[in-house]
């Protein structure tokens, strides 16, 4: 009898997963808004993408989801 041959799979690439971040703004009028940033690379490149996109605001803090 011969050994039993395995099936070879191919090989699968994982590709490093992007860094979900959320971004938490207070605007000068005191309102808030939480935004979600998926694409961005780092905390610093989430919050540019962020102050990009929205005007007037006071304050802004960035978390890795």
């Amino acid at each position: 009898m011969s050994p039993a041959r395995r099936r070879s799979e191919p090989t699968r690439r994982r590709t490093p997963r992007r860094p979900e971040f959320i971004a938490a703004v207070r605007f000068k009028d005191g309102e808030t808004q939480l935004f979600s940033v998926s694409n961005a690379s780092d905390p610093e490149d989430a919050r540019q993408m962020v102050l990009a996109e929205v005007a007037n605001v006071a304050a802004l803090v960035v978390a890795l989801r």
